[in-house]
């Protein structure tokens, strides 16, 4: 009478069982931009996300998702000063 079979348990094999062989850290990458920004990389779903940091308190920030198009400014961007500035910049001390 009994129609789950010889194991018992109507959740075996399904998607919140902890049998399941598709990890889901498996498919989760780690990568650092040449700034040295850290995202997390879903593989599988191709999201990138910024991992929650800790706070001072003990608590967590969540993480951010982030557009996976999404390119930070550059920090710190040099300024090639042309003679033009220079001229002005004279001009006003």
């Amino acid at each position: 009478m009994n129609s789950r079979g010889a194991t018992g348990n109507k959740f075996a094999g399904g998607p919140n069982s902890f049998e399941n062989n598709d990890n889901k850290e498996n498919h989760l990458k780690e990568v650092v931009t040449p700034l040295g920004d850290v995202y997390i990389l879903n593989e599988k779903t191709n999201e990138k996300f910024i991992k929650g940091t800790q706070r001072s308190d003990g608590t967590f920030r969540k993480t951010i998702r982030v557009r996976t198009d999404y390119m930070p400014q550059v920090r710190g961007k040099l300024r090639i000063s042309s003679e033009g500035e220079n001229t002005r910049a004279a001009e006003h001390e």
